[in-house]
């Protein structure tokens, strides 16, 4: 039996109440030392940002305390430079970063430097996931998952052990992205992805889920057995995991 904990809640409250479970726990947390979140990007993030940051904009204590936060983001393209509007270093610059007024001196990347192994680690430990030791460990990840049950660009196969490395995308996950470049052809190939063990170690996750697209993956990731085919399925062994998703997403999900 599973231990996550599963949120469903109408689609049209969705972005509000995602951000709202994300903006309390941020708050909560701000009087122990700097919060550091893992990042996530994409659609239904988007949204979630969104709603975030108009909460922010009435709400002070929220407002002060997206300031001292550490950003860490899951992934980034490789080959796409941080003003490219399809990297995910523009996506947290103007989705969250900016409209908060964060400094984005407070995210972090993996990128082609920081995803070597760290020095003295051992293992396939990189210096990224050493830095969010170094910071205290990563407190609240956020997640999505792919239609293949890929969470950050972890794709079916990998292993649970994985750390933060570059990676080839498959077939699939091109495809969904293709829908935000105007030619498909300029999608990259790779990226650099924080791994299976990286979300593991993390205190707190919660992954959120909208849309009928994504009803088959979560059917897959909560009702069967964890396993390669479906990464997000690993996260159902964490000891504090959140499923946080609309009635769409959850569609087919059935008593026992």
């Amino acid at each position: 039996m599973t231990r996550i904990k599963l949120v469903i809640v109408p689609p049209e409250e969705f972005g509000r109440m995602a951000s709202d479970y994300i903006a309390n726990r941020i708050i909560d947390f701000h009087d122990r030392r700097p919060m550091n979140i893992g990042t996530a990007t994409g659609g239904t993030m988007e949204g979630i940002y969104g709603s975030l940051i108009e909460r922010a904009r009435r709400d002070d204590a929220l407002a002060n305390a997206l300031q001292t936060v550490n950003y860490f983001a899951m992934d980034e393209y490789v080959g796409l430079d941080g003003d490219h509007p399809q990297s995910y270093a523009y996506f947290m610059r103007s989705r969250l970063l900016e409209p908060a007024a964060v400094s984005t001196s407070r995210l972090q990347l993996p990128n082609k430097e920081n995803v070597e192994p760290a020095p003295g680690a051992g293992g396939c430990i990189s210096m990224y996931d050493q830095m969010m030791t170094d910071c205290g460990g990563i407190d609240l990840q956020l997640a999505g998952i792919g239609t293949n049950g890929h969470v950050a660009f972890n794709e079916p196969g990998t292993s649970r052990d994985s750390w933060t490395r570059r990676v080839l995308l498959s077939e699939s996950t091109i495809s969904a992205n293709s829908r935000y470049f105007s030619d498909p052809s300029e999608v990259p190939r790779e990226a650099y992805s924080i791994g299976i063990a990286t979300i593991m170690r993390a205190e707190r996750v919660v992954l959120f889920a909208s849309g009928k697209n994504k009803a088959s993956a979560l059917e897959r990731m909560i009702r069967g057995r964890p396993g390669d085919d479906c990464p997000a399925s690993v996260l159902t062994l964490h000891p504090n995991c959140t499923v946080f998703m609309d009635w769409e997403a959850a569609s087919k999900l059935r008593p026992y």
